[in-house]
């Protein structure tokens, strides 16, 4: 998330990391890692998981694949959010409540306001 303060000054990013952290980064809505992390980042940027490495690749060899994921910002006019805080509130509110309906979300409303 620090990344996508800073995003635009940053054209390209490549990250290698946990292959189930990739898997949901790059989340299609419906799916079951579809999450806040999907939500967040592919607000922002275009999500694009490259290649698997596995465990063979290192030394020693983790107990994890990895994989490496690339993250191309969008375009400010492109993104459409208004209010970054609110955006932010709202997704892990409705992402942090995953077994209730949306609607018993209590903190979705903002400062009170109905």
């Amino acid at each position: 998330f620090h990344a996508l303060e800073h995003a635009a000054a940053i054209r390209d990013m490549h990250f290698m990391l946990q292959k189930e952290v990739v898997d949901r980064m790059a989340a299609e809505p419906g799916s079951k890692v579809y999450g806040r992390l999907s939500v967040m980042l592919q607000a922002y940027c275009q999500v694009i998981a490259l290649f698997d490495v596995p465990p063979a690749a290192f030394r020693p060899p983790p107990k994890v694949d990895s994989a490496v994921v690339r993250m191309i910002p969008l375009a400010p006019e492109r993104i459409g959010i208004d209010d970054h805080a609110l955006f932010a509130r709202v997704v892990r509110d409705a992402f942090g409540q995953r077994r209730k309906p949306l609607r018993h979300a209590r903190s979705l409303v903002c400062d009170g306001a109905s």
